[in-house]
Order: C-alpha cells, then sequence, then structure tokens
C-alpha cells in the first residue's frame, strides 16, 4: 500500500466549487468579483497552479482534469479578458499536469503531467504558445515491491512543475518512485534527456521519520546561489516535512526538519526574499494547528514566524509572494471559522507580523488552494497588484495602498 498520508487532500477539492475565471476589484475596502470566462469540461477544469508569462506577454497555463479527452488542457488568458484553449492532453501526451509550466529560453513553455506518457508514470512536455503540445520525456516502468511500494529509475507521478536553472536545463520533483519509492529530483534537458540526480529515503515506521524527508510536491525554486532548494510534505527527522538545498549535480543538504510544533507538510514553492532568506508555509501544524509561515536561511536554521489559528485565516495552501513594499503575501484555504471554506489574504513582515486585509475583500468565494503565480512580481511593482489561482476560476487582487 503506497503511504501519502493527507498531502493530497486538495487534489480534488480544487475542483469542487468554482468553475470560472473572475475578475476581483479590492483596491477599496467594498470588494466586488465578476465572472469573465465559465471554464467547463471542454475547454478543462481545476486550473490549481499558477501561471506563467508566455514570449508573447499573455499568460498561460493547465487545467487537472477536462478537455476533449478530460485528462486536462492548456489554456491561454490575455490581458483583454480573452481565455483560449489552446490543447487537450491524451494520456500519451501525459495527463492531470499538476504543476503549471515554466518558459524555456527557446521561447516554449515546459511541463510536467502526473499521469500518461509512454509508461503510464507521468511525462515531460513543451507546448507551443499556439498549442502544438509535444512529450518529450517520460517517467519509466519499474516494479512494486512486497510492501507495496512503486520503484524505478525516474520517479512517478510528478506534482509540481518545473524551474529553468542556469545551466539552461530543467529540474523537477516526482512525488513518489525512484530507487526508494519516496519520490526524486531530477534533470531534463531541452530535448528531453532526463536524469534523476536524487532519490528521497523511505520512511521509518512507526514514527514516518527519515534523513532526507519524503514525498515532495512542491515546485523547486533556483536560489540566489545557484543551488535548488525545496520542500518535501514527509518524513524528514521529525517525521512533517523537511527543506533541502541540492546543487545541480544532485548534491542533497537538509536544511530543516518539521515536527508538528514548527509546522507539519508544508506543500507550495519557497520564496527567497530581499534578504536572502528562504520564506514558505506549512498547510497545518503550528501551536494550534492551523499551520503556519516559516523561515530558514541559506545555512540552515529553520524559524517558525507565525502560526494560525482558528479565529482568523488557517491552513495556508499557497506560496508567498514578496510585494514591492517588502512585505510577503499570501492566502490561506479556511477562513475564521473551522469549517468556512472561504479563505484569506494575509500579509506577513519578514519579522512575523502577521495582518489581514478587511473581511469584505474575498467574500465572494473561496480561496482553497490559492496560488500566488511567480511572474506577478513584474504586475505588482507595476500596477499593484497580486494575482492567484483559485478552484477553477482566476481572479486578481489590487493591493490596498496605505492612507
Amino acid at each position: 500500500m503506497r503511504i501519502k498520508r493527507n498531502t493530497l487532500a486538495w487534489s480534488t477539492c480544487a475542483l469542487a466549487v468554482f468553475t470560472a475565471l473572475w475578475a476581483l476589484n479590492a483596491s477599496g475596502q467594498n470588494g466586488n468579483a465578476r465572472v469573465i470566462y465559465p471554464f467547463s469540461t471542454t475547454n478543462g477544469l481545476g486550473p490549481i497552479n499558477g501561471l506563467c508569462i508566455g514570449p508573447d506577454g499573455n499568460y498561460y497555463g493547465a487545467t487537472v482534469t477536462g478537455g476533449i479527452s478530460n485528462q486536462g488542457a492548456i489554456f491561454r488568458y490575455s490581458l483583454d479578458g480573452t481565455l483560449t484553449s489552446l490543447v487537450s492532453f491524451t494520456t500519451g501526451n501525459g495527463a492531470s499536469p499538476r504543476g503549471g509550466l515554466a518558459l524555456g529560453n527557446d521561447g516554449f513553455l515546459y511541463g510536467t503531467a502526473s499521469q500518461g506518457g509512454a509508461n503510464g508514470h507521468g511525462a515531460i512536455f513543451k507546448v507551443t504558445t499556439n498549442g502544438v503540445l509535444t512529450r518529450i520525456a517520460s517517467f519509466d516502468s519499474g516494479a512494486i515491491s512486497q510492501a507495496g511500494v512503486f520503484t524505478n529509475s525516474l520517479g512517478d507521478e510528478p506534482h509540481a512543475g518545473l524551474v529553468l536553472a542556469g545551466d539552461g536545463n530543467f529540474y523537477g520533483t516526482a512525488y513518489v518512485g525512484g530507487t526508494n519509492g519516496a519520490g526524486t529530483i531530477f534533470r531534463v534537458t531541452t530535448n528531453g534527456a532526463m536524469t534523476c540526480i536524487f532519490s528521497f529515503s523511505y520512511l521509518t515506521f512507526p514514527d514516518y521519520t527519515n534523513s532526507t524527508g519524503s514525498f515532495p510536491a512542491a515546485r523547486l525554486i533556483v536560489g540566489n546561489d545557484g543551488n535548488l532548494y525545496g520542500t518535501t510534505g514527509g518524513g524528514g527527522p521529525g517525521g512533517q516535512g523537511t527543506v533541502f538545498k541540492v546543487t545541480t549535480s544532485g548534491v542533497f543538504t537538509l536544511l530543516g526538519a518539521f515536527n508538528g510544533t514548527n509546522g507539519d507538510q508544508p506543500q507550495t514553492p519557497l520564496t527567497q526574499a530581499t534578504d536572502g532568506n528562504l520564506y514558505g508555509t506549512t498547510t497545518f501544524g503550528g501551536t494550534i494547528g492551523g499551520g503556519t509561515v516559516f523561515r530558514v536561511t541559506p545555512a540552515g536554521v529553520l524559524t517558525s514566524l507565525v502560526s494560525f489559528d482558528f479565529n482568523l485565516g488557517h491552513y495556508p495552501n499557497g506560496n508567498l509572494l514578496q510585494g514591492s513594499d517588502g512585505f510577503l503575501y499570501g492566502t490561506t484555504s479556511a477562513g475564521s471559522d473551522h469549517n468556512s471554506d472561504d479563505g484569506m489574504i494575509f500579509r506577513i513582515s519578514t519579522n512575523g507580523t502577521l495582518t489581514f486585509p478587511p473581511r469584505s475583500i474575498i467574500t465572494s468565494g473561496s480561496l482553497r488552494r490559492a496560488i500566488w503565480y511567480g511572474a506577478t512580481t513584474a504586475i505588482f511593482m507595476a500596477q499593484p497588484a497580486v494575482a492567484a489561482l483559485m478552484e477553477s476560476a482566476l481572479f486578481f487582487v489590487r493591493r490596498q495602498t496605505a492612507s
């Protein structure tokens, strides 16, 4: 039996409610939302990860399901409000892309499909801005051990997107599979040559611990030093996930471990702030259990900055974005009571001072699994705005200026 704990709880709920493109104007205290374009089974459902700015200035994303074969689709969104479904996945070229897209130096958009491909364990693809989709690599077949753990060479079920490193290659993670069955870090060239550079250790029982962490679900980032940084949702010395650094040649360094009190299950990409430190969120854990925001230095000093409680927003489930004002912005997947599906937008300083905007800004709907897309920085600096992807709906949130 494969152990995934509950790190995939968001993957189904992200498809549950909203199936439309939204615009939310929150420049004042009275936010209002309007539907721009409805997603559907035909053009794609469940854009559960962030957008990528293409070479033409338009925004591109992927849906985890829907499309002609109900295996997901690639779409383009223009700032004039036009949304175009470009191409659908068909299992052979991949299925269920969960991780968003990344722009290559060659002008193609690259991504991962968590299923499908030549062997049914996922694929790497590239797509043009007019929708020509090409599978460039597939994750390999393997074997299932007596304990029910699937192992192979490259990994299985990549849940995260790719990141382009300084060497011109893309790097990513596979959620499970690899030599030990607990996930991998891999490198893939633009012509599809894929190499596993690190395999995570499997869990020991009954405490679910190990030395590396297990089950990486978040996209890697490239640090200022050229190394790759990421998280695992499980394992580590504390059994609740880890933060790590890995070189492009596969030299792995554990930077921090979660034990529940300081956080549990980091599931989204890290953000390197202007102070050089790395910031992120854990969906659960903390002093009360509602999740945390944490800081880790490149040298490996992990600090829990704030624990969310159930009186305000809790269960943060999107990556942080640093604004031009120096604050970090993020979202929670639940609101001011334990059973609420309404999320919250929050702001936190690098020393841990947490604030929430007026509740009226986000009463229009759930922010469950809201993702700040990484390319937003230019928009934030210029307009100033923040963008997020929620459920099956896209909306923009304009940051309030101080009075």
